[in-house]
């Protein structure tokens, strides 16, 4: 009805000024950590240009609300299919990068588009496949949004903080290998622990 509506609008807004918010947080993170690593790994000023532009886009890709919004209004199926797009972007990036442009600045390229491409097909699902308009709410009716979902920042707090810990156990072994071995052991890494995941992937 109109009330569930208007409730789930704000809903919405409100968790993409959360997702926005924290992806700024993670921004500054992410820049202030790349800057530290840069000298350390040698990298040139306009490859360390090409990763705080990568990561810029990497975070400011937000899709986690629109997830939220599929789920709620049972889109699996259009979830599933946005989520595709990243591997299937990311494999014709790949190999327009290794064609063109086989550095590492290229196939980072192809990973922003990807990441880019997967945004921009889950909130058109959303804006096709579900009722929900963020646009159409209160200032007031998102500043009640909290007090009208019981522990809504509990909620909020451990789930954002278990992709958090897992994000940091899977990338500070990498950083570690890089900062004490060299770039070229954290690649080798890298790539074993890539491959340990595809294979993984049979199993699962």
């Amino acid at each position: 009805d109109d009330a569930a509506l208007a409730k789930n609008n704000s809903l919405a807004a409100f968790c993409i000024l959360l997702d926005l918010a924290a992806a700024l947080v993670g921004l500054f993170l992410a820049a202030a950590l790349i800057l530290i690593f840069a000298h350390r790994f040698d990298w040139s000023d306009d490859f360390t240009i090409s990763a705080l532009l990568f990561s810029a886009v990497m975070q400011l890709s937000i899709k986690s609300s629109a997830i939220g919004l599929l789920r709620l209004y049972d889109r699996f199926r259009d979830g599933a299919l946005a989520a595709a797009v990243i591997p299937l972007v990311r494999l014709l990036g790949a190999l327009c990068a290794w064609a063109f442009a086989p550095t590492v600045t290229g196939f980072l390229a192809a990973w922003a588009v990807a990441e880019l491409a997967a945004t921009a097909a889950h909130w058109l699902f959303v804006r096709l496949k579900t009722p929900v308009r963020p646009t159409q709410t209160s200032l007031a009716a998102m500043k009640a949004v909290p007090a009208s979902h019981d522990r809504f920042y509990k909620f909020a707090f451990v789930t954002n903080a278990g992709t958090t810990l897992k994000s940091v156990a899977q990338q500070v072994p990498l950083l570690v290998v890089g900062f004490v071995v060299g770039p070229a052991a954290a690649g080798f890494f890298r790539l074993a622990y890539q491959l340990k995941e595809a294979a993984a992937r049979f199993a699962e």
